[in-house]
């Protein structure tokens, strides 16, 4: 088995900025944050109080649903711009270059994807027990399984097999391959 530096590989693929380590990472807290918030409000929202009034209403289902969706893409847009910022903010020796625009393209689209797992989730769990339980399991179990906190290549073929069915799965390989694209293209 050949060994190589880190630093050697990030020369190799054409990356000097440490903000694609940063963008593997990000999943994990932006996934459990808007699972967290929007789970919630769905859960408030579904109550069956709350319901009742809101189908007497003159508002229609569809767009009561629509208004829902918005406004939770709204504060999905929100934190990534904030995980952006934190991201220009504290990464060492950041360059915005074009690792950092595919990064953070890669990572509105996890976004899109979690505001729509996290209207799933609302939707099916909306006792606050089960939710927290959900959620745990949801964010922890993807981070474990789709390469966030342990590097895709220690990860068993059935264990790859099985982490398919997260967003993270699909997220996280092509943090990876920012620095091919760019040594590939360079050339």
């Amino acid at each position: 088995i050949k060994v190589e530096k880190i630093n050697d590989i990030k020369q190799a693929s054409g990356d000097e900025s440490n903000s694609r380590f940063y963008f593997n990472f990000v999943s994990y807290p932006l996934l459990s944050q808007i699972l967290l918030v929007v789970t919630l409000v769905m859960s408030s929202y579904y109550k069956e109080t709350v319901n009742k009034r809101q189908r007497v209403s003159p508002v229609s289902g569809k767009r009561t649903n629509l208004i829902l969706t918005l406004g939770h893409l709204v504060f999905g847009i929100i934190f990534w711009l904030l995980y952006l910022l934190i991201c220009i903010v504290l990464v060492k020796d950041f360059e915005f270059n074009q690792v950092f625009l595919l990064s953070a393209l890669n990572s509105f689209v996890f976004m899109i994807s979690a505001v729509t797992l996290s209207m799933l989730v609302g939707k099916l769990f909306q006792d606050l027990n089960s939710l927290s339980v959900v959620i745990n399991i949801l964010v922890l179990g993807s981070s474990f399984l789709s390469g966030v906190f342990v590097p895709m290549e220690f990860l068993g073929e059935t264990t790859l097999k099985i982490a398919r069915i997260f967003p993270n799965y699909y997220y996280t390989p092509s943090i990876a391959c920012y620095g091919f694209i760019l040594s590939f293209t360079s050339e």
